[in-house]
């Protein structure tokens, strides 16, 4: 049996299933799975690196790849499981956040790719002379990781994941 992978099934069904079709949906399953891991306190066991697009885990799009590929294996054994009652709250806690609206302009992965690098390099990426507590300092690094980002369009990811209370309050 192939648990990780029904793990991941289970997972990935409470939050819309696997969407791996295009690039757009690659980035946003690897984002999505960020922020269940990270923000919502699902631990699903993937590491996540600071990459070109934010936080990313190689071990993730592995594991989706396999689960794609055996689709069909895996969606039988995973009948015979069910995830715990404290993971489906955790889960049904973040799910709003992961199915929210993009703002105006964004493309839903690049809405979750935003939120995910803003939570990123605010509580676990080293940036070298930033101070993460001076708003216009961490608004000027995020602009410069991601250019295509607006300046409000950041300021709009930092304050949703303050109502979600996934960004320290020492950032105002």
């Amino acid at each position: 049996m192939h648990y990780a992978l029904i793990d991941l099934k289970l997972y990935l069904d409470e939050i819309g299933g696997l969407q791996v079709n295009s690039p757009g949906d690659r980035i946003g399953m690897q984002k999505k799975v960020y922020l269940l891991q990270k923000a919502g306190g699902v631990n699903l066991g993937y590491r996540f690196e600071w990459y070109i697009r934010g936080p990313y885990s190689s071990g993730l799009t592995e594991d989706m790849s396999d689960l794609w590929l055996r689709e069909k294996w895996v969606a039988d054994d995973a009948l015979k499981c069910e995830l715990k009652d404290e993971v489906i709250e955790k889960i049904s806690h973040i799910k709003p956040l992961l199915e929210m609206e993009p703002p105006k302009g964004l493309e839903e992965y690049e809405w979750l790719e935003l939120l995910a690098s803003v939570h990123a390099l605010k509580h676990w990426v080293y940036i070298p002379d930033v101070c993460k507590d001076n708003e216009r300092e961490f608004i000027e690094t995020i602009k410069e990781q991601f250019p295509k980002f607006t300046y409000g369009q950041i300021h709009l990811a930092i304050n949703t994941l303050k109502k979600w209370g996934l960004f320290s309050a020492n950032v105002s």
